[in-house]
């Protein structure tokens, strides 16, 4: 429901009504996605509602475009990452290599999907191998379709409390 405006070399969005929502005072804006949009102000770049209302202070150098909840941001050749609410899920510590892998590796273990299958790779590996003592028909009595499934649902359970005990960890560093 909001259009892009450029006055001169500035920009800012209007409303079906044609009424201005976001004021046209901006060097740069992007999009609007799931009601936040980047922008930049005075040379530097940071996070507005589309209300208008600031999320983060306009204190970055870049910013890049969000990925599965979290963008890519620098304050000088700092690097890290933001989430959508402006918090540094990844500190600005760190060069943009090393920023982009750290970002990587937080993507990917912010899936329980993820985690479940690396929790439980290992352990049902081995519960599926033939033991040296065991026989075969021990084996194939021991592994059954059924045997696996009821394995899996019991590591499913330990990997959710896992992942909680992880991301509780993990949003206590946050906030710290």
């Amino acid at each position: 429901g909001l259009a892009l405006v450029k006055s001169g070399d500035l920009f800012g969005y209007l409303d079906l009504k044609y009424d201005e929502i976001i004021p046209v005072i901006y060097q740069e804006i992007g999009a609007f996605t799931e009601g936040i949009a980047w922008m930049k102000l005075d040379g530097k770049y940071g996070l507005i509602e589309q209300n208008g209302r600031s999320i983060t202070p306009n204190r970055y150098s870049s910013m890049g475009e969000f990925v599965e909840g979290i963008a890519l941001v620098s304050i000088d050749d700092q690097w890290g990452y933001i989430n959508r609410t402006g918090v540094e899920v990844v500190p600005l510590l760190y060069t943009r290599e090393e920023a982009e892998a750290y970002g990587t590796d937080y993507i990917h273990n912010q899936h329980f999907s993820n985690f479940a299958e690396e929790y439980m790779a290992e352990k049902v590996a081995a519960f599926e191998a033939k033991d040296e003592f065991e026989t075969a028909e021990q084996h194939a009595a021991r592994v059954t379709p059924e045997s696996v499934a009821a394995l899996k649902e019991q590591l499913t359970a330990e990997a959710e409390k896992a992942f909680i005990e992880a991301r509780s960890a993990s949003v206590v560093l946050q906030l710290q």
